[in-house]
């Protein structure tokens, strides 16, 4: 192979002029091989093989033998290159095959990529929902498609045919949501299998607005596949996005029609009830005021909540609060309702106050500033998650207005002995006090109100007197007593 010609021996074992190896060596004596010729199997500049002629017995080639074994070695030599070019002409349309089908399935892809893209552009343009979203992309992959909100509550699904269910939003998937969340790309909820479900955040910067949840399916996920999820999230985004713009500038116009129907004069009835009228509600049948006291970051989910509660009403923010105008008839069950209304969506105590209707809608913002005063009492003394009706607290709002100082100061001036006395001894003189005055000033009645023997009532109440004086009992300091009793049981929530 070195030399590229002819090498021959009449006897292997004594041809010493080149290198033996053993293992070649072995495979001759087991043989028995004695004369041995080789001839180089070459093909341009590469040398294939070896073709070797050997007898068991001593002997001479000739110049013929070797003449012809190196013509048998040329034959060969051919055959070797043909059977490899021929190998090589398969593999290179093996190849070919393959990469075609890959270009086709390559097209195939973005060609339904595209039509997917299209398809959730027009669902952008003509002012489509979350729902078209998930039943383009469901029809286009082959599987299960979920959208939910920021609160990953479902927001939109779709189901195919052939797809097995999806995920359900487990600590897993929401796991896989914040890593999407920071990279905006899809994450397979088990990498180790190829039609496993699959997520993506929806995001808006750094704000989650979602996610989307693809579910099981025949159809692999490639790089196209993906991408068009990915890009199914930008087109929720945007959905989202111009949903929330909407809904803001109608909540702006709805609270500046509020604030101008409260704090209007009647010069522009007219314009009020058409701008009133192009938000489908009929001024002339509104006869209620509620106030809705939340936090200010909440103050938008419980008008988009309030939104929903009953046709023909107007809500939305005015002087620090949400307010309502409505046409129900009974300020509890409103008051009720609306806190029933407001409270899951917001996730935070709320306070709903409402008044008695009104004769017509005019008198609607006469009513608004006590019902907030009244909201502000209640809120500083820390009722801050019930419904009430406001004519309820009307004696109080006349006696301390809407401060909570005055009405701290007022009732430790009266009580404060009585109350210093139960906390130093942890007792609770001051229900014995109220039960004493809602029994008509019956030690008898209180004492089967409070379940106890009379004598102890009567032991208390001496305590009592001891504590704020003789003369608690005179007609003006039992009033305020009274007073203070009732403004202390507010206040801590009885």
């Amino acid at each position: 192979m070195s030399t590229r010609s002819p090498q021959w021996t009449t006897n292997y074992d004594h041809y010493l002029d080149v290198p033996h190896d053993a293992e070649i060596d072995e495979a001759v004596r087991a043989e028995g091989l004695v004369s041995l010729l080789g001839v180089p199997l070459v093909a341009g500049d590469r040398v294939l093989g070896v073709l070797f002629a050997a007898n068991r017995d001593e002997h001479a080639f000739t110049p013929e033998e070797i003449v012809l074994l190196s013509a048998f070695a040329d034959h060969g030599a051919v055959v070797l290159q043909t059977v490899h070019l021929l190998a090589q002409a398969r593999a290179s349309a093996e190849a070919a095959r393959a990469a075609n089908e890959d270009l086709a399935r390559t097209m195939a892809a973005r060609e339904r990529a595209s039509a997917v893209h299209q398809d959730l552009t027009n669902a952008v343009l003509r002012g489509g929902t979350a729902h078209e979203v998930a039943r383009t992309l469901a029809a286009s992959l082959g599987r299960s498609v979920e959208i939910f909100d920021r609160d990953l509550a479902p927001l939109a699904s779709a189901r195919t045919a052939a797809s097995r269910e999806s995920s359900s939003v487990t600590a897993h998937v929401r796991a896989a949501v914040e890593r999407s969340r920071t990279t905006g790309r899809c994450v397979f909820l088990d990498p180790s299998d190829d039609g496993a479900s699959v997520v993506v955040a929806v995001v808006a910067a750094e704000t989650l607005l979602g996610a989307i949840l693809v579910g099981h399916g025949d159809l692999a996920l490639g790089s196209v596949e993906r991408r068009t999820i990915e890009r199914a999230a930008q087109i929720v985004a945007l959905l989202a996005l111009k949903r929330e713009a909407v809904a803001e500038a109608e909540e702006r116009v709805r609270g500046e029609l509020i604030s101008d129907i409260l704090l209007g004069d009647g010069a522009h009835r007219e314009e009020l009830m058409l701008r009133a009228r192009a938000r489908g509600v009929r001024l002339e049948s509104l006869r209620m005021v509620v106030a809705v006291l939340v936090p200010r970051d909440r103050r938008r989910a419980a008008v988009q909540a309030l939104g929903t509660w009953r046709p023909g009403l107007l809500a939305g923010e005015h002087a620090g609060c949400v307010v309502v105008l409505t046409d129900a008839a009974d300020p509890d069950s409103a008051a009720t309702e609306v806190r029933e209304c407001v409270r899951p969506l917001t996730g935070v105590p709320v306070l709903v106050v409402a008044d008695a209707p009104v004769a017509t809608w005019g008198e609607l913002g006469a009513r608004f500033e006590p019902l907030r005063q009244c909201a502000d009492l209640l809120h500083g003394m820390g009722i801050q998650d019930t419904a009430v009706n406001a004519a309820a607290y009307q004696p109080y709002l006349a006696l301390f207005g809407a401060g909570r100082d005055g009405i701290v100061a007022f009732t430790e001036a009266v009580l404060g002995p009585v109350l210093r006395w139960d906390r130093d001894h942890s007792t609770d003189l001051v229900k014995t006090l109220r039960t004493y005055i809602d029994s008509h000033c019956s030690p008898a009645r209180a004492a089967r109100a409070l379940n106890m023997h009379i004598n102890t009532v009567n032991q208390r109440l001496d305590r009592i007197t001891l504590l704020l004086g003789p003369p608690w009992r005179e007609p003006e300091p039992f009033f305020r007593v009274t007073v203070a009793v009732r403004m202390h049981a507010l206040a801590t929530g009885l």
